[in-house]
C-alpha cells in the first residue's frame, strides 16, 4: 500500500525552500511576472487558482495563457524536476488535470512531463535568484461594512473552507478507505503543532495492511508504535526490553526528530503515541468512520460518541510516566488528550469525514444540518493569531466571543489565501469597499 501521497504536503525541507515555501512566493508574488516554458513558450498567468492545502496538485483551477492558447487547470510545484517522477504524479490520475509544472532547479532542461493520461504537462523554470527578494505583504485597509455584514463574510468563507477540507476526503476515497484516512488524521491530529511533521513520517512506516487485516496482535501493537517511531529507549523495564526487541525487525530508517521543548508534558509525543496505540489496540469495530455515522444518524448525541472515541484506557506503565523510560511523580493521568488535539480532530478529521459520508449517501438535508449544527458549536481557546492580525489591519468590531468560533477563523485563512496574499484588494470584500 503506497501511502506516499500522505505526506505530500509535510516533506521535510528541500535543500535550499521547502515546498510550502516555494508555493508561497508563487501564490505571493511569482505567478504577477512574466515567465516561458522551457520550450520558450510565453506564459501569462490570468488567476493563479486555489493553494491547495491537502493532496493533490498544489494549486487548482487556474487559468492561463500559453501563447495566444487558454488553459484552465491545475498546477504543480517543486524544487526539482524531477520530483515530478520521484513522488509518483505520472502514475496517479489525480495529476491529470494539470496544465503547468513549476520548477526551481530543471537540471534535465526537460520541455515537459508525463501525465498519468500520458498528455505532456509544460515546465516553466523559475531561476533561484527569484527568490531572493521575498515579496512584500499586502497591507490591507480599514473595512466601511457593518459588523454584522463582516461576520457574515467571514462565516460564509469558513463554511467555503470547509467544503473545501470535505472535498479533499470525498475525492481521495476512491484511494484511500475512510478508516486509513482516519487513522491518518489521528496522527497528524495528535502531532499538534512542533510534531507534525514527525508523526506523519511514524504513519508512513506502520504496515497498515497487517493491521487492518488482524495480523498484529493487540498487546503488540504499543511496543510496535515505538519500535516504528525509533524514540530513544533503555532496558529499564519489560515494556522496553519489548521495544528493543521489536526495534531488531523494524526495517532500518533513518531516524524521526520528536521535539519536546514548547510542549507540554500531556502533549509529549510519548504520550500522544500512548494514547494512539491504546486507540488502536481496541479495534475499530465501534469506532471506524462508518460506523460512527450510523450511530449518530439514528440519534445518538455527537458528543457522547466523541466521549468514548476519546477516551481509552492506558497502559498502566503510563500512570507514573510522560516519556518513555523517566518515572515521573505519581498523579492522576487523563485518559483522554488534551482539549487542542481534541478540537483538531473533531475539526479536520471527524466532523469533515461525517459530512463526506453524508454527501456519497444523498445528501440528506436533516443530517447535513445536524452535522452543520456541530461545527457551529465548535469553539477555540482563542482566535488564531492570523484572525487577530486580521482584525487590526481591517478595524473590525466583533464581540469576543464570535471570534473564538473555528467557522470565523477558518473564513479569515481563507480570505487570506484568495485576497491578501494576492494583492487583490479590489476584489476583496473588506478593502474593495473602500
Amino acid at each position: 500500500m503506497n501511502l506516499k501521497n500522505f505526506a505530500q504536503f509535510f516533506e521535510p525541507d528541500q535543500i535550499y525552500y521547502s515546498e510550502d515555501r516555494l508555493q508561497q512566493y508563487w501564490y505571493q508574488d511569482l505567478w504577477k511576472q512574466g515567465w516561458r516554458t522551457v520550450s520558450g513558450q510565453q506564459i501569462d498567468i490570468l488567476s493563479p487558482g486555489f493553494w491547495n492545502r491537502t493532496e493533490g496538485p498544489d494549486f487548482r483551477e487556474l487559468r492561463l495563457l500559453i501563447g495566444d492558447k487558454l488553459f484552465s487547470g491545475d498546477a504543480e510545484l517543486h524544487f526539482d524536476n524531477a520530483d515530478w517522477y520521484r513522488h509518483e504524479h505520472h502514475i496517479n490520475p489525480e495529476y491529470n488535470q494539470c496544465v503547468l509544472h513549476i520548477v526551481f532547479r530543471n537540471l534535465d532542461e526537460s520541455e515537459y512531463v508525463i501525465a498519468q493520461d500520458g498528455h505532456k504537462i509544460p515546465v516553466v523554470y523559475i531561476p533561484y535568484e527569484a527568490l531572493l527578494t521575498p515579496p512584500e505583504r499586502f497591507v490591507c485597509c480599514k473595512s466601511h461594512i457593518s459588523s454584522d455584514e463582516q461576520a457574515a463574510v467571514l462565516l460564509q468563507s469558513g463554511w467555503q473552507r470547509l467544503e473545501r477540507k470535505v472535498g479533499y476526503y470525498i475525492r481521495q476515497s476512491h484511494r484511500f478507505t475512510f478508516e486509513l484516512m482516519l487513522l491518518w488524521g489521528l496522527f497528524k491530529s495528535a502531532g499538534i503543532r512542533y510534531n507534525q511533521k514527525s508523526m506523519i513520517q511514524l504513519f508512513i512506516r506502520i504496515p497498515w495492511e497487517d493491521y487492518l487485516n488482524g495480523k498484529i496482535a493487540p498487546e503488540d501493537i504499543e511496543a510496535l508504535l515505538f519500535a516504528y517511531a525509533k524514540i530513544a529507549v533503555t532496558n529499564e523495564d519489560d515494556f522496553t526490553a519489548t521495544i528493543i526487541k521489536f526495534q531488531s525487525k523494524v526495517p532500518e530508517q533513518q531516524k524521526i526528530r520528536w521535539h519536546y521543548a514548547k510542549t507540554r508534558p500531556i502533549a509529549f509525543p510519548d504520550r500522544r503515541l500512548a494514547w494512539i496505540a491504546a486507540f488502536l489496540k481496541r479495534g475499530l469495530l465501534q469506532w471506524s468512520p462508518q460506523r460512527l455515522y450510523e450511530r449518530w444518524i439514528i440519534g445518538e448525541d455527537w458528543q457522547h460518541i466523541c466521549e468514548g472515541f476519546f477516551n481509552v484506557s492506558l497502559s498502566d506503565y503510563w500512570h507514573f510516566r510522560y516519556r518513555l523510560g523517566f518515572r515521573s511523580v505519581a498523579q492522576a493521568i487523563p485518559q483522554s488528550p488534551g482539549a487542542a488535539f481534541r478540537l483538531e480532530m473533531n475539526a479536520n478529521v471527524l466532523l469533515p469525514i461525517m459530512m463526506a459520508l453524508e454527501h456519497k449517501n444523498g445528501s440528506d438535508k436533516q443530517n447535513l444540518g445536524k452535522i452543520r449544527a456541530e461545527f457551529e458549536k465548535l469553539k477555540l481557546p482563542q482566535p488564531y493569531t492570523a484572525t487577530r492580525n486580521f482584525i487590526k489591519r481591517h478595524e473590525l468590531v466583533m464581540k469576543s466571543s464570535l471570534l473564538k468560533s473555528w467557522l470565523l477563523n477558518q473564513g479569515v485563512l481563507a480570505l487570506e489565501e484568495r485576497y491578501c496574499t494576492l494583492d487583490a484588494a479590489d476584489f476583496c470584500p473588506f478593502c474593495g469597499t473602500r
